[in-house]
């Protein structure tokens, strides 16, 4: 039998936080979501950067940190999420959210 899930009961896990069991029973299942487009890209607002990130134009970025979500209905449904973030000013600007059934709920 599957270890059941941490976050069956909701919760969210930050960048290098996300247990292993999470990583070994749905790390698949959020890459496949990734690589089939399964996402929601959200802007941050200006107002939540800093001044220096004002005045950068983000021309250049890479990916930053990564978080787990269950959606709080107990539903199985999860959302791993992936930062970008600005070469230049080193400022998170957007995420990505990928949706995907947990199969330990």
């Amino acid at each position: 039998m599957s270890e059941r899930c941490p976050l069956r009961a909701g919760g969210f896990y930050a960048d290098g936080q996300i247990p292993e069991v999470c990583r070994q029973s749905c790390e698949v299942l959020w890459d496949t979501a990734i690589k089939l487009g399964q996402s929601d890209h959200e802007e941050y607002p200006d107002y939540i950067l800093s001044e220096e990130a004002d005045d950068c134009t983000h021309y250049s970025t890479e990916l930053g940190t990564e978080s787990l979500q269950a959606n709080p209905n107990n539903s199985g449904e999860r959302f791993y999420g992936l930062t970008e973030m600005c070469v230049s000013c080193e400022e998170e600007i957007a995420e990505d959210s990928h949706k995907f059934i947990c199969p330990n709920n």
